[in-house]
């Protein structure tokens, strides 16, 4: 669910650019940074121009960067994560990649425990529980 939710919601944020056009998607199924370093091996020998990488997980993020470190490009590829891990929030503070959104993970515990309280009470609970993330960068 979290991978087609967030292409959805990024294929929706990228209707407002018309003018970014997305060369290519490629699906994960394990989320660790091994596979996304293979991953934008084969996206950056497809489409060597590419400019950004968005990988739906951080641990992905981080083997894109890999990837991109690997191959040298002559122009800045921007890369972004989603989850706000530690190794990631430390990758962006060393400058390894660019921006990820950080989960509110306290929240979505505090949430967890609540809403199993509501249930046990036999009380009804809404199908979508949707939490924010904080966009985060090296600044």
């Amino acid at each position: 669910t979290p991978e087609v939710d967030r292409s959805k919601g990024c294929g929706e944020a990228l209707k407002a650019y018309p003018d970014i056009k997305v060369v290519g998607e490629l699906w994960s199924d394990q989320w660790h940074q091994d596979e996304g370093f293979k991953l934008a091996q084969d996206l950056l020998q497809a489409h060597p121009n590419v400019s950004i990488i968005f990988g739906q997980a951080d641990a992905l993020a981080l083997g894109a960067a890999q990837a991109v470190k690997v191959a040298n490009p002559d122009h800045k590829i921007w890369i972004a994560g989603f989850d706000g891990d530690v190794a990631a929030l430390k990758a962006l503070k060393d400058g390894v990649f660019d921006v990820t959104a950080t989960q509110q993970t306290q929240g979505m515990g505090r949430l967890a425990v609540d809403s199993a309280i509501k249930l046990v009470a036999g009380d009804k609970l809404a199908a979508d529980q949707l939490q924010d993330a904080t966009l985060t960068t090296k600044d």
